[in-house]
């Protein structure tokens, strides 16, 4: 069997949007997220941190296209025969459940997580 894609590990940051309690508590954002780096000012600090990923994908970013551009690939080489393994992994409320299961209310297939 050959393999569908280049098989090894890659890292990708997925933000989820900002919940009620964050946008009621004036939803600022210190985090710019570029194509595949996410930079981050903290107030006071000269110069922002700057971390690297395969890729970046912000809050506005819909489900589905994460889901394409990710999954859809490990799903290929499942069928395949292969393993493959989605890692979610990150601090606590840092969206790690919106990215796997999707919201808390589904209105629309482009807000399901990997796992629907």
């Amino acid at each position: 069997m050959k393999r569908s894609q280049d098989t090894s590990i890659r890292v990708f940051n997925c933000a989820r949007p900002l919940n009620k309690l964050e946008f009621d508590q004036g939803g600022e954002c210190c985090v710019e997220y570029l194509e595949k780096t996410i930079r981050v000012k903290i107030t006071g600090e000269e110069q922002p941190d700057d971390f690297g990923f395969d890729g970046v994908f912000g809050p506005e970013t819909a489900q589905v296209e994460v889901y394409n551009q990710i999954t859809r690939s490990l799903i290929d080489i499942l069928m395949e025969g292969y393993n493959s393994t989605i890692f979610a992994y990150g601090q606590t409320s840092s969206g790690k459940t919106f990215t796997m299961e999707g919201p808390d209310v589904i209105d629309s297939d482009d807000k399901k997580g990997f796992a629907p």
